[in-house]
């Protein structure tokens, strides 16, 4: 068993709380993965890690997400989102945008939702965040549709299956039924 230093813990200690946390979530004890995610950001602020306080704000939104706790997700994504902007980690930062845009699409905020999205493009890498930007499209889509703009909801599922690299995401996109006005 390792004796984890919690007075001053220095980067191998955050990276054994991580790990740990990661190892927890695999065989899906949540509990216990939120018990250590918090122990991750009690430890990252004590010794100003703005990469494992990010780490563990996003972990911990997952967790609030999952039991449908959206005020407080949204809360630590945008935590999340700001360490990971701190350190010039504009992939995790664009990751924590997507998912507070989709909680406030799901709260029926299709306007603020909108802008979050948008907000998160400009933090994704074309490159490397393909599968993120395609589901940033989905969801535009998905809130122009709601809003009855079909038209521009036509225009973002084209972005998102041309974005995909996966063939079941390009699938997933594809309208169910026919968009028209």
């Amino acid at each position: 068993l390792i004796k984890i230093p919690l007075k001053n813990p220095d980067s191998l200690s955050l990276a054994t709380i991580n790990q740990k946390s990661n190892l927890l979530y695999k065989t899906r004890q949540i509990d216990s993965v939120f018990f250590y995610d918090r122990l991750l950001l009690r430890s990252s602020k004590k010794s100003n890690s703005d990469y494992y306080s990010g780490k563990a704000n996003f972990n911990i939104a997952l967790y609030f997400d999952k039991v449908n706790v959206y005020d407080s997700a949204y809360y630590y994504f945008s935590q999340s989102k700001n360490n990971f902007i701190k350190i010039k980690d504009s992939s995790q930062a664009g990751r924590s945008l997507l998912n507070m845009a989709i909680i406030q699409k799901d709260q029926n905020d299709f306007f603020g939702s909108k802008e979050t999205f948008t907000e998160a493009l400009n933090y994704l890498n074309t490159t490397n965040d393909q599968k993120y930007i395609a589901s940033v499209y989905n969801e535009l889509a998905t809130n122009h549709r709601k809003l009855l703009n079909y038209a521009d909801a036509i225009n973002y599922y084209k972005k998102a299956i041309y974005t995909t690299p996966y063939e079941n995401d390009k699938l997933s996109y594809k309208p169910k039924k026919p968009l028209s006005g």
